[in-house]
């Protein structure tokens, strides 16, 4: 278990480092100057020179992604363009109402999907079947944003049960992680439905129905452990899809996250901004991957001696 531990943590630092150099690659190459932007178009040409001098635009992009992953790796994403802050102290004061929306949102994806996978594979092909698959094949089809614009039209504007956007008690979270949840429930929850399907075909299930065990004690008891062990494996790859939903929902809900920052510092153009949430998203999904590693190994010992 050590060797396996050992192996998937030194995984965490390549992984980290490219997805961050592809992001920084993608917004330097992307067309717009925030020099341009922050003075704009009647400043001398010397000015111009001597602002991206300052801000290190000028150098070759291997040094500029070197110099920001040194700073980035003590903790300094330098400041904002804009507002002229650290950026650190920025994305932190942001950082709580998105780790808040992603974990409400995880937990709805979580739990729904583990009872509709159950009851699909205990129902298989009956209507109970169809009706839950189609449900959440639906969610998973319809953009997150569409999905927050109808429930904002529905649950805030005509029965005003929710808030239309914004943040404060828990009424203001219980509708973005609603949409959150049930925008990532379709690959869990199939994947519960096939695991239990299979699990309930093997030699171990039919032994056990042969001593005369409850049917419920089967399913619960034995067979939906086996089938948990690809649905743990998905926890990490369905971080990286809540991380990515929140971004979207915190737009249409107005949440002051770091997904409402992101979008901000991106049509401004400003780079520290945007690198700063990058690398910090970007360790949320590898952290999220190396956790669901850990999980698949205690889960199923097998893992950990191949």
């Amino acid at each position: 278990m050590r060797e396996y531990l050992v192996k998937r943590f030194l995984m965490v630092i390549p992984t980290t480092l490219l997805a961050v150099f592809i992001s920084f690659s993608i917004l330097l190459l992307t067309p717009g100057d925030p020099v341009l932007l922050l003075l704009g178009p009647k400043a001398p040409p010397e000015a111009y020179e001597k602002l991206r001098a300052e801000l290190g635009l000028n150098l070759p992009l291997h040094v500029q992604y070197f110099r920001f992953l040194c700073k980035a790796l003590t903790g300094d994403f330098g400041k904002s363009l804009y507002t002229h802050e650290p950026v650190i102290t920025m994305i932190m004061d942001k950082l709580p109402k998105t780790i808040e929306l992603m974990l409400a949102g995880m937990l709805i994806s979580m739990l729904l999907a583990i009872p509709f996978g159950v009851i699909s594979a205990i129902k298989q092909g009956s209507i109970v079947d169809r009706v839950l698959t189609s449900f959440s094949l639906l969610f998973y089809a319809t953009p997150s944003f569409c999905i927050g614009l109808i429930f904002i039209y529905f649950f805030s504007m005509k029965l005003r049960i929710f808030p239309v956007g914004g943040s404060g008690d828990i009424r203001y979270l219980i509708l973005p992680a609603l949409v959150l949840g049930l925008s990532g429930l379709a690959l869990p929850s199939s994947l519960v439905r096939s695991g239990l399907i299979d699990a309930l075909s093997q030699e171990f299930i039919l032994s056990l129905r042969a001593r005369g065990l409850p049917e419920r004690t089967i399913v619960y008891k034995h067979a939906l452990r086996h089938a948990l062990i690809s649905f743990i494996t998905l926890l990490g790859l369905n971080l990286g899809w809540i991380v990515g939903g929140s971004v979207v929902i915190e737009m249409v809900f107005a949440r002051p996250g770091i997904g409402t920052l992101l979008m901000t510092a991106i049509r401004r153009r400003d780079y520290p901004v945007v690198q700063g949430v990058i690398f910090m998203l970007s360790f949320f999904v590898v952290i999220g991957n190396l956790i669901a590693d850990i999980l698949y190994a205690l889960v199923d010992p097998r893992i950990r001696y191949r």
